[in-house]
């Protein structure tokens, strides 16, 4: 239930936008980034979509995706336009057990009970079935009658045959933070460590004896090499690692992604190199849960 001030500020916001007073429009839209809460947020994103205030939405988005789960429990999420919910709900970032995101939609549908077959369809049609266990198919999804038992055994036979990191994953999507430290729940799982955090701090000393990870190279492209868990299924696009620079010596390595650590993913191939120092790694955005960094070089010796 949003307050009456509230109230008040998106029916202004309403009017500047019908006789086109842009200058109010925008003073109200910075007003609302700074006054998001959970109950208000759907109906800041919904006035903020029907106004064209991509700004606004943006920041609508970036709030809900941090605050997803809550959310969903959430009343308002009740009343959330139809759109806009289609919209949140093909979001990569918008991070949920799905089985949860079915239950919270379902809960949305039945709140809203003129819609159309087809515009349960539209919203359903989202919700990504295959990241659902069987069990929860059966005995969640299935009870509920919304979709039909086709669409069901669809899901169940892409679950089972398709690999685990292929299934179109959600992750948490944490801007300009490093999400590759203890804080968050990451950890070293494979390579050789003193036990140090090296994960902790981009300046953390090392030498000779401690604060570093290492491997020793093989000649066969397997499952050696340095791993790394993230607390959480994250969507990353950027790796940033410092290689041993205390003298002269160079690299080859290449890194690889996975959610299950059952398929990987190669992002980066730098075999080939000869790489020292900071190393800043770009590729193209993706849910990770585990990084393997595996050295196929070292000008020295037999260690990465």
């Amino acid at each position: 239930m949003l307050t009456p001030q509230m109230n008040l500020i998106l029916d202004t916001l309403g009017l500047a936008n019908l006789f086109g007073y842009t200058e109010l429009k925008d003073e109200i839209s910075n007003f609302l980034k700074n006054s998001l809460r959970l109950d208000n947020v759907c109906n800041i994103l919904d006035a903020s979509r029907l106004y064209e205030l991509d700004s606004l939405v943006n920041i609508c988005y970036t709030f809900i995706d941090k605050n997803a789960e809550d959310l969903l429990s959430h009343e308002s999420f009740k009343y959330l336009y139809k759109d806009s919910l289609i919209e949140l709900l093909a979001r990569h970032s918008f991070y949920v057990d799905e089985v949860q995101i079915f239950k919270s939609v379902h809960g949305w549908i039945e709140c809203n009970s003129d819609l159309k077959a087809e515009e349960i369809k539209e919203v359903v049609s989202k919700i990504r079935l295959p990241l659902i266990s069987n069990i929860d198919l059966l005995t969640v999804v299935r009870p509920t009658g919304i979709l039909d038992p086709d669409t069901l055994l669809d899901a169940i036979a892409v679950r089972e045959r398709s690999k685990t990191s292929l299934l179109p994953h959600r992750g948490k999507l944490c801007p300009e933070e490093n999400i590759a430290i203890s804080k968050y729940g990451a950890k070293i799982i494979q390579g050789t460590s003193d036990g140090t955090c090296v994960l902790d701090d981009s300046n953390h000393p090392y030498d000779m004896e401690k604060g570093y990870t290492r491997h020793g190279i093989s000649s066969r492209d397997d499952d050696t090499g340095i791993i790394v868990e993230l607390g959480n299924i994250y969507i990353i696009n950027y790796i940033k690692l410092l290689l041993w620079d205390l003298d002269s010596r160079s690299y080859g390595y290449v890194v690889d992604i996975s959610v299950d650590r059952d398929y990987w993913e190669r992002v980066i191939d730098y075999s080939n190199y000869r790489c020292r120092s900071w190393q800043h790694l770009y590729f193209e955005s993706r849910p990770v849960k585990f990084i393997r960094i595996r050295g196929t070089y070292n000008s020295v010796n037999r260690v990465f």
